[in-house]
């Protein structure tokens, strides 16, 4: 097991960031709310997705829509299973999905290979460009320090749904250069709990997942191309639908989904000079979404689509060029400027690429082809040029302001938009530990591939079906704005930060259904979320780590009328689907004999669900509509014993109390979360 006495407390409290203004600096003095996990955290707590982590973050959690998990931040979330809100970089390296800009939150990025993985609260697209949204995720992975050879491997197996996984990295440094392959395998099989209020053979959670993840690199670090990296990631799941495309009317075993994403990428990293470093990547990224999916309960009348398959192949190639110019280093008025610009273009490639099916029992042809993804989609472009400037000033004990600015233009034959993207800071030291920190942001997020392609192949086949498509428009970019701040305390022992936020996200654009058919909306009108989050770590002993925080965020979206007269003009309502209060509290403590223990509890309350009337088969509930659910307690703990010649024994338990506990969608509560488990692990490390 890894030795952490060679970190200082520091160290381990107030981690070094990057993410906030692609620079270093300390999470405390970040021009933006962020909360950092070493690989000494992931290792203690036993969390290694990030949808674990998301849950135990203030002002982040997760939840599943369709057996995908998808992120929440500060009281909102992508309203689809696509996850496409927040980016994810792995080693400056953005590694959505090419289709739909999905966020990898499961075992498809598992996290063993990572050094520090941090979670940026907020729109960023100042610096990082469209889906940039409610915030972004960025895993810097292990690198080895000194020449030589360094290996691990983990392998684990549970009794949850009978899971198996496998997470191992190798790397190896030398004069030269530093190269490392970091894999990770994970299988497990369907839960087949009933989804719902009521136990429905025709209604369980197909929940089960096989996921790969593999990432290579070599890096150069003498030579006349020293600083020029090579690498590829990989990452693929394939699952069940859990609780189905069909609104918890109806699932079944044959509803499944593939998730591909493939990206090659060369990256330089340089000093030119003294003063100005370049930073550029070009990467192409292939992403394929396949899916097979029952329309519904088989009823032997004849009629409609029995069985679908699709499959969808988009090509994305990105390249960004970064200037990072340090002005003046003067201790008391250090100037550094970022200066960059980015070109993404993709397309949809068609025919063989793309292609789906339709299985009719309707008289005539059985196999409907969908002509929609054959022919493939129109080239999607965004143009971005972006600067910072980042201001140290001798106000007290310091001041640093950060303020910025990106431009983005999209261009489509569909349709062209362009939005200038401003966000500013300021963190003021007030004493040698107490700092005040304020700051504003904002993001925009276009509609890509998958957003317009899928209303057209939708409103094709409501066309075909001779039924009324008028509930289907263009769809257009969604804006968010944020306002956030307030103190942060950071000493040897202890480390608090406190944070009220206010943000204004207009013309959300989310997925939805009509006439049965999945489909994209803007929601008219503007969705106002308001919070705040409290965070606490107190290391009273080395040994010995305690963590806290809570996080309130209610949200209430402002909806237009449609201008029926039947339907209110306008009317206020709950975001549902995410929790309102959320309390996170947690124990590590690291014994001398070469173990670690941990302890960690969260508790979530204030989900917004709705009233179900008394029928023949469902109970009356007692919450009324737009009300608040009651909350749950969760509790895992986490046991690591070091055994001799580099091996270690790890145990989790999981869901500890067996609370039986169904997260909400669609503001009802639906999908169960797994009872008591345990996890075992083996691993072995020699350097």
């Amino acid at each position: 097991m890894e030795d952490i006495s060679g970190l200082s407390l520091e160290q381990l409290l107030n981690l070094p960031t990057s993410v906030a203004s692609k620079r270093e600096e300390k999470t405390s003095e970040a021009p933006a709310s962020i909360t950092a996990y070493s690989d000494h955290d992931l290792k203690a707590t036993g969390y290694y997705t990030l949808g674990e982590l998301a849950n135990i973050t203030a002002g982040y959690s997760s939840t599943i829509m369709y057996g995908e998990r998808v992120f929440e931040t500060r009281g909102q979330k992508a309203g689809s299973f696509n996850n496409n809100k927040h980016l994810v970089y792995v080693d400056g390296i953005p590694i959505n999905h090419a289709r739909n800009y999905k966020a990898p939150a499961d075992h498809d990025l598992p996290l063993f290979f990572a050094k520090r993985v941090e979670f940026l609260k907020g729109p960023a697209s100042a610096l990082y460009g469209t889906s940039a949204f409610f915030g972004v995720v960025n895993v810097v992975p292990k690198q080895l320090e000194k020449n030589g050879v360094l290996m691990e491997t983990r392998v684990s197996a549970g009794t949850r749904d009978q899971e198996l996984q496998v997470m191992s990295n190798a790397m190896y440094k030398n004069d030269t250069g530093h190269s490392a392959l970091y894999v990770g395998y994970y299988d497990k099989g369907a839960s087949r709990d009933y989804v719902g209020l009521t136990n429905n053979g025709n209604n369980r959670m197909w929940d089960d997942q096989k996921s790969v993840f593999i990432n290579a690199s070599h890096k150069l670090t003498a030579t006349a191309l020293r600083g020029l990296s090579l690498g590829v990631t990989y990452m693929r799941k394939n699952g069940g639908l859990g609780e189905s495309w069909n609104e918890g009317t109806f699932s079944h075993p044959l509803n499944d989904l593939t998730w591909e994403t493939f990206v090659p990428y060369m990256k330089f990293d340089r000093d030119l000079s003294e003063h100005v470093t370049l930073h550029s990547y070009l990467l192409w990224n292939r992403g394929r979404e396949k899916g097979f999916y029952t329309s519904g309960a088989p009823t032997g009348n004849g009629t409609g689509t029995v069985f679908g398959a699709y499959e969808a192949q988009v090509d994305d190639i990105q390249t960004q060029h970064e200037i990072h110019w340090k002005v003046h280093d003067n201790a008391d008025y250090a100037t550094d400027v970022i200066i960059g610009t980015n070109i993404d273009t993709r397309k949809d490639n068609g025919y063989p690429a793309s292609d789906a099916y339709n299985v009719s029992a309707d008289p005539g042809t059985i196999y409907v082809r969908d002509p929609t993804l054959k022919r493939g989609s129109d080239r999607y472009n965004i143009y971005s040029a972006y600067v910072q400037l980042r201001q140290e000033l001798p106000a007290l004990k310091g001041t640093i302001i950060t303020a910025g600015g990106r431009m983005d233009i999209g261009t489509s034959p569909t349709q062209t938009y362009n939005q200038f993207s401003p966000r500013a800071g300021i963190v003021q030291r007030i004493t040698d530990n107490l700092n005040m920190r304020a700051f504003f942001g904002s993001a925009l997020r276009g509609p890509g591939i998958k957003e317009v392609e899928l209303n057209r192949e939708s409103k094709a086949s409501l066309e075909r079906m001779n039924k009324s498509t008028s509930g289907i428009h263009d769809v257009s970019a969604e804006n968010i704005r944020s306002i956030e701040g307030g103190p942060v305390w950071a000493s040897e022992h202890i480390v608090a930060s406190g944070t009220a936020f206010y943000n204004i996200t207009t013309d959300s654009l989310d997925g939805s259904s009509y006439n049965g058919v999945n489909i994209f909306v803007n929601a008219k009108g503007q969705t106002k979320a308001v919070g705040g989050e409290v965070e606490l770590q107190v290391v009273p002993v080395k040994s010995l780590r305690i963590l806290a925080n809570y996080a309130r965020a209610r949200a209430r979206r402002h909806i237009v009328g449609n201008g029926d007269p039947t339907t209110p003009p306008t009317q206020d309502v709950n975001v549902e689907d995410v929790p309102v209060h959320k309390v996170n509290a947690g124990v590590i403590y690291t014994a001398p004999f070469d173990l670690s223990a941990a302890l960690i509890g969260r508790y979530v309350s204030g989900y917004t669900i709705q009233s179900i009337q008394p029928d023949a088969t469902t109970p009356a509930m007692s919450v009324p509509s737009n009300q608040r659910a009651d909350g749950s307690v969760m509790l895992d703990a986490n046991l690591v014993q070091g055994l001799p010649a580099g091996f270690s024994l790890w145990f989790q338990l999981r869901n500890i109390i067996n609370q039986n506990r169904k997260l909400p969608q669609h503001g009802k509560e639906d999908i169960p979360l797994p009872n008591i488990s345990a996890l075992f692990s083996l691993s072995y490390r020699v350097q």
